[in-house]
């Protein structure tokens, strides 16, 4: 045998086929079903119902036209959700009342948001929309949260 010679990497694998394929592929399939990973059809529980309520939050200017998150405030607009969402806890851990706390919560956001954009935008709205599911039917609710003239 001279250097040009190497041994084919796939004669280690005449092992398996040896100790017999078709059970080794359904031990496999067992351990998958029993682990409940079942690839390309996994299991994602988080998916599998949806609650009936959720709520997002959107920015507006004084005319209350919608606002890109994005590009006008760099940010994303479930990074507003859950700021808007951790100022309210914080006020609410201080003391303040729930009613009052979002409001507040709301009005913080914004001065935030109004430092990272131009002052063509200073003044804004943040609106908080809630979807609600009864039976086939989604409803959705919009009320103002704070204003910034």
């Amino acid at each position: 045998m001279g250097p040009a010679h190497r041994e084919c990497p796939l004669r280690r694998f005449g092992v398996i086929r040896k100790l017999g394929g078709p059970w080794l592929l359904a031990a496999t399939v067992a351990t998958s079903l029993v682990v409940e990973e079942t690839y390309p059809f996994s299991h994602f529980p988080m998916y599998s119902r949806f609650h009936p309520r959720t709520w997002y939050v959107y920015v507006t200017d004084a005319e209350e036209v919608p606002l890109a998150t994005k590009p006008t405030f760099r940010t994303t607009t479930p990074r507003l959700k859950k700021t808007l969402r951790a100022k309210r806890a914080a006020l609410e851990e201080a003391g303040v009342a729930q009613e009052a706390s979002e409001a507040q919560a709301g009005a913080a956001l914004l001065d935030e948001l109004a430092a990272r954009t131009d002052p063509q935008h200073s003044a804004l709205k943040l609106w908080r929309v809630e979807l609600r599911r009864k039976r086939d039917v989604v409803t959705r609710e919009t009320r103002l949260v704070a204003e910034r003239e």
